[in-house]
């Protein structure tokens, strides 16, 4: 990696850390440890991106905070014990990226900001992770040595001033010799995410003759994106996918042939963004997927695992794969999973798709299994390790019936312990989390245990906790707490716990009393805080996870936009989103549906008879 002076760090700026998100009375797991690591290298690198040369204007904010996550994850990677942090970016922020910008409300990396208050809307993880994307696409377009060269450049010739995104690819184009007004406009000025997906063709003896990447364009956004990849094909040999071949090339538009994989024969798994170095979701083709659900745990290969198990997320999303499946992948490879951000974002991403993606029907009987595979794989970790605790906390979140909240209650009151796995003062409100969305645990209880942790943390966990408890008065009262506060506002922090516990439910039919306070009291809740914290919250305590459950949910959220059309532009935002959200819910739920039928269609014919 070529080296650089990037500046003096001359405008020494203030950095706050997070109590409830990075600092740590417990064991931390990995994920959050290597977190703490990015999150200061992210601040840090804003010395050179923002302090000394900062945008003109906020619609250049990726000029600070694309290039604080691509420095941040690339230095952690290079110089930190976190070597896999493009896996954790892969599997954690970037993901969450292409949710985002399939939403109605999405923008442009370079997006118009027509003041202060649409500020708000810009701090999202398409200027934050779709920006560092870009940027690591940008590297690899010219070469790491024009693209950091031209970064160079550009700090001395702006720096203690402002910039443009213009002044910024001028010293790129320079560097690399080669203009960038194309590929500024493709990848920086147009919205929307891309779908990869491998066409292939094989003759009667299994060897590919076509192979051509597809690149699927979003209807309100038809532009095709140049995207530097490597297409790589595996074979399971001993029982473990392992990469047979790789071939480097450019893909985009409708249909590229790949020539140089003809006479190959047709891999086990074929990935077309192999080893995760542009900007695309993929959907993998059906032999592939047959792999997975054959052989899918056996994968060793830590950015393998996450750009498989994301995938299958992404395809669940859209209405191509059954949520069921998603569900099954993840349960399988996970005692495998060598990056523990991996591991934790698909723990949270499986309670996602339980709750919002499968057939309520199959809810129950689903979560149970999905809880009992986790405390399975639980008894077989190795005591003391990472994975370990990630199952445990997994396990405390999928726990749906009495007796897996009795397993809990064993290792709250120490009847029972996990070699390796003592309770902390952390790991004990995730546990008794646990216990009371499974209805395993009292309102005194809980003030027993609030009692024993007066601190900051132990307020904002027990707030969580009680507003997990299971019942519609329990949720009521979160609300209250939240749009009614006796004392006014809460601190943010318990504001979001009270948001996160509120939506937390194992049945999520016991929101629906509280649906028609949620929704007229939404606007006051919003008008008392205003900004970062009220549209966080807001987005928390959406109720999406009523999807399935009440037959007009749909058409209220449509009523209350048009009713409140004249509502900050911050809320309308988070409120089309959760509509949007609630659409894709409906398909998906279709999906997993007729999955579920006996002689169920294919994956591909289930994606083609879902409703639009």
């Amino acid at each position: 990696m070529p080296q650089y002076n990037l500046g003096a760090m001359e405008n020494i700026g203030c950095v706050t850390l997070s109590e409830d998100r990075l600092l740590y009375r417990g064991r931390a797991s990995a994920a959050e440890l290597e977190e703490r690591t990015v999150v200061v290298l992210h601040e840090l690198a804003h010395m050179w991106f923002g302090n000394l040369v900062t945008m003109k204007w906020w619609d250049d904010l990726w000029l600070n905070e694309s290039f604080a996550e691509f420095i941040g994850t690339w230095a952690a990677a290079e110089v930190t014990q976190w070597k896999d942090s493009w896996v954790t970016f892969a599997a954690d922020r970037k993901s969450i990226a292409y949710v985002q910008d399939q939403l109605p409300t999405t923008h442009a990396i370079v997006t118009e900001v027509p003041d202060t208050e649409a500020t708000v809307s810009a701090f999202d993880m398409i200027t934050y992770a779709k920006g560092a994307s870009a940027l690591k696409q940008l590297a690899r377009y010219v070469g790491e040595n024009a693209f950091f060269g031209g970064v160079a450049t550009y700090l001395e010739r702006y720096h203690h001033s402002n910039a443009t995104l213009a002044e910024f690819l001028a010293e790129v184009e320079a560097a690399a010799q080669r203009p960038l007004d194309e590929w500024a406009s493709v990848w920086l000025e147009t919205p929307g995410v891309t779908t990869l997906r491998a066409v292939v063709a094989t003759d009667d003896a299994g060897v590919i003759s076509r192979l051509a990447v597809a690149e699927d364009v979003p209807a309100e956004y038809p532009v095709h994106r140049p995207h530097r990849v490597e297409i790589a094909g595996y074979e399971v040999t001993d029982g473990v996918p392992r990469r047979a071949w790789t071939l480097p090339t450019t893909v985009g538009g409708e249909l590229t042939e790949i020539d140089e994989a003809k006479g190959r024969a047709v891999p086990d798994l074929l990935l077309v963004n192999d080893r995760d170095l542009t900007y695309a979701k993929v959907h993998l083709d059906e032999h592939s997927l047959a792999t997975l659900d054959a052989y899918g745990g056996a994968i060793e290969d830590p950015m393998v695992q996450a750009g498989v198990l994301d995938a299958l997320w992404h395809m669940t999303r859209d209405g191509s794969l059954p949520a069921q499946r998603y569900v099954d992948a993840v349960l399988t490879l996970l005692p495998r999973v060598a990056n523990s951000a991996t591991a934790e974002s698909h723990v949270a991403l499986m309670v996602v798709a339980l709750r919002r993606y499968l057939a309520p029907e199959l809810l129950a009987t689903v979560s149970e299994s999905a809880a009992e595979s986790l405390w399975s794989a639980l008894a077989a970790a190795e005591p003391g390790s990472d994975i370990q605790l990630q199952l445990l906390k997994g396990y405390a979140l999928l726990a749906a019936t009495e007796d897996q909240g009795l397993r809990l209650r064993a290792l709250v009151e120490a009847s029972a312990e996990l070699p390796g796995l003592p309770v902390d003062s952390d790991l004990l409100w995730d546990l008794l989390g646990g216990m009371a969305a499974c209805g395993g645990l009292t309102s005194d209880e809980l003030d027993a245990y609030a009692a024993r942790d007066v601190s900051a943390a132990g307020e904002r966990r027990a707030a969580g906790v009680r507003a997990s408890l299971a019942s519609p008065a329990a949720k009521q009262a979160a609300w209250d707490a939240l749009v009614r506060p006796a004392n006014g506002p809460a601190a943010n922090a318990v504001q979001f716990e009270l948001a996160a516990g509120f939506t937390r439910a194992i049945d999520p039919g016991v929101l629906v009393p509280v649906l028609d306070d949620l929704l007229g009291s939404l606007r006051e809740y919003y008008d008392a805080n205003a900004g970062f914290v009220g549209a966080r919250v807001v987005k928390h305590v959406f109720p999406v996870q009523l999807t399935g459950r009440v037959d007009d949910l749909a058409a209220r959220v449509t009523a209350w936009l048009a009713a409140n059309a004249d509502a900050p532009s911050v809320l309308r935002k988070a409120v089309v989103e959760g509509l949007d959200h609630i659409h894709r819910a409906q398909v998906a739920q279709a999906v997993s549906r007729m999955a579920a039928q006996p002689g169920a269609a294919t994956t591909e014919e289930s994606a083609r008879r879902a409703p639009p």
